[in-house]
Parts: C-alpha cells; structure tokens; sequence
C-alpha cells in the first residue's frame, strides 16, 4: 500500500532518520528499501565503526 501512496504521489523516495542505529535498521522497513535514503546516528562508537565497516543497508551513518 506505501508504493501505491509514493507512485501516486510521484515521490521517488523518501528520507529515513535512525537515532541510536545499533544493529542497523529495523527489518520493518525492508520493504521500502527501494524507496529510501536511510541516514544514521549511533552515539556508541565502537558500533558506529562496526556498522560503517559492515554490508549494512544503511545509506550513511554518523557518530554523535
């Protein structure tokens, strides 16, 4: 039903912000993948490091 809403309203995709990204981002929105720009912030460094190096499916993420 979301692609249906996004095709409708011609929107291409559409921007996620994950605060505290341990683990990465949650499976629910795998069914958008296609439709988002997946941005993330984890306060805790060592899996900041570890998410930047792994095949995350995060578009980018940050330290805080």
């Amino acid at each position: 039903m979301f692609h249906q809403l996004l095709d409708t309203l011609e929107i291409d995709f559409i921007t996620l912000v994950d605060i505290g990204a341990r683990w990465g981002l949650d499976k629910r929105w795998q069914q958008l993948d296609d439709h988002l720009h997946k941005i993330a912030f984890e306060p805790d460094t060592e899996e900041c490091q570890r998410l930047q190096s792994s095949k995350t499916n995060l578009s980018e993420i940050f330290p805080l």
